[in-house]
């Protein structure tokens, strides 16, 4: 991969870990830091350090702190934020909807640059939100293990790597529940609105939902700022709903899918197997081991599992969305299913595991396409193009 031209060659480049589900998003940040490293920076990873400890390696000199979902934006120290003090600015790739992370983006940080993973989130905190930060797009990107001694068997057929979020959909509705009559109302034919359709992003129906129901809308920063926590429940209980409709619809329907996740339990359904959730290099190898991976995003961009399921020999099945019908071509290098038709999906899926032709077919051209385009390597570059540009 060529190197990217980029003013921070030859220099120190800190990356925060943290606490995260599976691992998964530390893994992205050692990713996204070894593309950062080919490109010629010096990288210092520091694994949840206490405050002292950050102190101390900040204090040594770096040209910015990169940090997933922005954490360790909130540290002080002497009563004033240590990237403040310290005089070093702070780069936040986000992994999913910016209103989860509101409290860390509007913190009292003077220098921050915010990475969106889609670029409807990059609208939201431009148009809607007005963030008053640089912002910027970085897609997921996929990882590939590294090729094992001896191929391993193709023995799951079809995988799915989520936790299970049933328990998410009655806490939702029951936050939901908590708005006030109208709020709750306007709230909940949101969530009807975006499940008929298939891809749409939260805040655009929030916002023409508001017009067609006749609420004045003055200043739309106000009401974005007031919606935050609510485009939350959303996001979740949409995601919730999604994953619950199209497991039993593939149930009932006899395709049985290998379900890998926190939160599942055995006797949940009649075909499905259920596992619980691992470290995140566990499910890339699962995915070696799959003849397809079962993608269930509900977001409008992209997602990791798109990418790694293809990079580690996978059929990558997901629902549609515009990103994904932009840069793939369906049955050529994707499979593509639409949320409006999910009554197609099991025979989509079964053909698909019938036909080894045309798996292998897609498995190689998926590979090509994301091995040149879509790695984290590639983001890299991405990322260290748009911090040199806002130097």
């Amino acid at each position: 991969m060529e190197k990217t031209e980029n003013k921070f060659c030859g220099k120190k480049i800190i990356i925060l870990l943290g606490s995260f589900i599976y691992d998964a998003t530390n893994f992205f940040a050692k990713e996204l830091g070894k593309g950062i490293a080919a490109h010629g920076c010096e990288t210092v990873f520091i694994d949840k350090p206490s405050v002292e400890e950050l102190y101390s390696e900040l204090r040594k000199g770096c040209s910015f702190v990169l940090a997933f979902n922005g954490i360790g934006s909130d540290i002080s120290i002497d009563g004033e934020n240590i990237f403040n003090k310290l005089n070093i600015p702070l780069a936040a790739v986000l992994v999913d909807h910016p209103a989860h992370h509101i409290p860390r983006l509007i913190g009292n940080i003077r220098d921050m640059t915010v990475f969106c993973c889609d670029a409807s989130h990059k609208v939201f905190l431009e148009k809607y939100f007005r963030l008053e930060r640089r912002v910027g797009l970085l897609h997921h990107g996929g990882t590939r293990l590294p090729d094992p001694e001896s191929p391993p068997p193709k023995d799951i057929g079809i995988f799915f790597p989520g936790t299970c979020t049933y328990s998410d959909e009655a806490r939702y509705r029951g936050l939901i529940g908590q708005l006030s009559p109208s709020s709750k109302i306007f709230t909940e034919e949101v969530v009807d609105i975006i499940l008929s359709m298939d891809t749409v992003s939260t805040e655009e129906v929030f916002l023409q939902h508001a017009r067609n129901s006749g609420f004045e809308l003055l200043d739309n920063n106000e009401l974005f700022r007031n919606m935050c926590p609510i485009i939350s429940f959303v996001e979740f209980l949409v995601r919730a709903i999604k994953r619950r409709k199209i497991l039993k619809l593939l149930d009932d329907a006899g395709v049985s899918v290998d379900i890998h996740g926190k939160g599942w339990e055995n006797g949940m359904f009649k075909c499905h197997r259920v596992f619980p959730g691992a470290p995140f290099v566990q499910t890339l190898e699962k995915m070696r081991r799959a003849k397809a991976v079962l993608n269930i995003c509900s977001v409008p961009g992209s997602h990791e599992r798109v990418f790694s399921s293809m990079l580690n020999g996978s059929v990558s099945v997901n629902d549609f969305n515009m990103y994904l019908n932009k840069n793939f071509t369906d049955r050529e290098n994707i499979i593509l299913y639409r949320w409006t038709q999910i009554d197609k999906l099991p025979e989509i899926l079964s053909s698909l595991l019938k036909d080894d032709a045309t798996r292998e077919r897609i498995l190689k051209t998926s590979y090509e396409e994301c091995q040149t385009k879509h790695t984290w390597h590639h983001r890299a570059g991405e990322f260290l193009s748009f911090m040199s540009e806002a130097e």
